[in-house]
């Protein structure tokens, strides 16, 4: 995973696969800033410093999504957070999923952006109420 002091503030998963980290491997390998949008664009014109930041990333979600597999096998994935609704991520990780015994899985990018988080949980906790009352 990572040796970065900062993946102990959000959880090293959470670093690995966070998009201000795919910019920051981008950066140190070209010694300039590069932020996660033009990561995608500098992939898209073959940089090869983007496609394996890219790749890395791709590995990593792919480790995560396993391990939900592993124990709750779900059919379908909704990638989200900042990244999660480009619609060219399931073709990166899809080829890792394949590579951990997980191929069967099926990705989807939320249409929520970065709000998809916060929705899920008012949404669960909506339920909640619905289904166990306030006590």
């Amino acid at each position: 995973w990572s040796e970065d002091p900062a993946a102990l503030e959000t959880g090293a998963y959470e670093h690995s696969v966070a998009g201000p980290t795919i910019g920051a491997r981008v950066s140190a390998a070209l010694g300039r800033p590069v932020d996660t949008p033009e990561v995608f664009d500098l992939a898209a014109r073959g940089d090869a410093a983007a496609l394996a930041a890219l790749d890395e990333f791709a590995r990593c979600a792919a480790v995560g999504i396993a391990a939900v597999v592993a124990v709750v096998d779900p059919p379908v994935i909704v990638l989200g957070g900042g990244i999660g609704r480009r619609s060219d991520l399931p073709s990166l990780i899809e080829p890792w999923l394949e590579h951990y015994g997980c191929g069967h899985v099926v990705l989807r990018t939320s249409s929520l952006g970065p709000s998809g988080p916060v929705i899920g949980a008012i949404q669960r906790a909506r339920l909640h109420v619905i289904q166990e009352g306030l006590s």
